[in-house]
């Protein structure tokens, strides 16, 4: 069980440390700490300035201070119909005009820190690793801060274009369990990406070419989908390699039809933090639930009182703050309003609870939450219901419980139990990053000293300016990508039944 402590104000001591945890006592046979790291920002493989990328790096924002905004203006093309033969031009309308729009973004601190205690550091037998491993560690979280930027842009930001629904379905309610991604949802996206103006990507890092129609990033839930596809499967025996270098044997993702498909990975972490991406969002329980006919809230983290990291920031119906006072960036309309719903999932017996609720809201702590509206019961009364929809307490009786224990999952799903999340179909320009004039600045200061040596105290920060924005063309719409909406998949997931 891992020990889980924040070195801040009220450091724990290292004797507090080791009653929690004794493993952590001084072993003399081995001096190094295990990482289990997740280093990966997918984007900043497909990060460049030539105007196909897929993530654009805006250059003129490294001439601009935290809080700036960088505004880029577009210019169209020539679309009249001209004049022919002995036609003069003779009046006004007879002339070409230009056309000119422009939109901004803007782009701020993004920062964490960490303070070490070497009291703390040496009695666990960790100094050497915090001294020199603390900076690779901050600049992995920035990472994952920038990937998760990146995300909620294309998904969350007021333009976001429609999505495409997986099945044919007209609603994300009308998904069912087996509108899973299917490659026909990715040709459908991409003939509606195509018609719209997107463009195919190109990027160049560190002398690699890397192009295509399109890029699919899939997390694990929607590999899961895809891969028991069966027109899929058909695709790679009959247009793959033959033999042992197949993606049937090999694992690797192929490129169909021009357009690359790419492993995203999804984070489940092994201490506090945000669970999945916004993608496939999810969360474990920080508190005991019994699920009944009163409202009660949802708190995520995976133990008891933890320190909050906005653990349900991924959740529909949670705010996402891109920057401080970015006014160009407002949630999705469907943010706070509309019911939306969710399973909890106790793993160890596997049974579940359906409940409703609207929004991700703060308390008065400032620690996210989901207060529940409904729940699925087994007789009307208070806030129980006896069916969502098509899906009925009786009906799936079998697969109920009201008890669940802390650490239990919490999966968003659909009206019909269904969990299901996003795959985006990302061309040329879907996403700008910008950065500002300070970028991964590895900073550190001391307290109770001068050097790392002599203090008592390190406190150590890593901040870039980073910001972002999505292309739009001159009639102000987002045309560089769409989304797929669908089904996931989650091994072991009771299967509710919809009626």
């Amino acid at each position: 069980m891992a020990t889980t402590f924040s070195v801040t104000g009220d450091t724990k001591s290292a004797e507090q440390l080791i009653a929690e945890n004794p493993e952590l006592a001084v072993k003399l046979w081995r001096h190094e700490v295990e990482k289990y790291e997740f280093t990966n920002n997918f984007f900043s493989k497909y990060e460049g300035t030539g105007p196909n990328s897929v993530v654009l790096i805006n250059k003129d924002s490294e001439k601009v201070a935290s809080g700036g905004n960088v505004t880029i203006r577009n210019i169209g093309e020539f679309y009249g119909i001209g004049r022919k033969g002995a036609q003069t031009f003779t009046e006004e309308k007879h002339f070409d005009e230009d056309k000119v729009s422009a939109y901004s973004f803007k782009v701020d601190y993004l920062e964490n820190g960490y303070i070490i205690d070497k009291r703390t550091a040496w009695k666990t037998m960790m100094l050497e690793e915090l001294k020199n491993g603390t900076p690779g560690r901050l600049k992995r979280w920035m990472n994952r801060q920038k990937e998760a930027e990146t995300l909620a842009r294309l998904l969350k930001d007021e333009k976001a274009p429609k999505p495409v629904i997986a099945g044919g379905r007209s609603s994300i309610d009308g998904l069912t369990a087996s509108d899973t991604l299917r490659y026909n949802d990715v040709v459908i996206a991409e003939a509606r990406l195509s018609r719209n103006g997107g463009r195919p990507f190109k990027t160049v890092v560190r002398g690699e070419q890397l192009q295509g129609k399109y890029l699919v990033p899939l997390t694990p839930p929607a590999r899961a989908g895809i891969e028991t596809d069966d027109d899929w499967k058909d695709m790679l025996k009959s247009a793959g390699h033959r033999g042992d270098g197949n993606s049937l044997f090999t694992g690797i993702l192929p490129t169909a039809n021009g357009n690359v498909f790419a492993d995203f990975q999804s984070i489940d972490t092994d201490s506090d933090g945000t669970l999945g991406t916004l993608l496939d969002p999810r969360g474990r329980t920080s508190t005991e639930i019994t699920v009944g006919t009163v409202a009660f809230d949802i708190y995520a983290g995976a133990r008891a009182n933890p320190k909050d990291n906005d653990y349900l920031r991924h959740f529909p119906g949670a705010r996402w703050e891109y920057n401080t006072d970015d006014v160009g960036s407002p949630t999705s309309v469907d943010d706070t309003t509309g019911n939306k719903y969710l399973l909890l999932w106790d793993e160890a017996d596997n049974k579940v609870a359906m409940v409703r609720y609207t929004q991700v809201s703060t308390d008065g702590s400032g620690k996210r939450k989901i207060t529940v509206t409904g729940t699925l019961a087994a007789s009307a009364s208070g806030i129980g219901v006896v069916s969502f929809g098509s899906v009925t307490y009786a009906a799936n009786s079998a697969n109920f419980k009201s008890a669940f224990p802390i650490g239990s999952w919490i999966i968003p799903c659909n009206a019909k139990g269904v969990p299901y999340g996003t795959t985006p179909v990302l061309g040329g320009a879907s996403v700008m990053n910008g950065y500002g004039f300070e970028k991964d600045i590895d900073a550190y200061d001391f307290i109770q000293g001068s050097t790392f040596e002599t203090a008592k105290r390190v406190r150590r920060f890593f901040r870039t300016i980073f910001g972002t924005g999505l292309p739009k063309n001159l009639n102000n719409e987002v045309v560089g990508y769409t989304t797929i909406k669908h089904a996931l998949v989650y091994p072991g997931l009771p299967q509710l039944v919809a009626t």
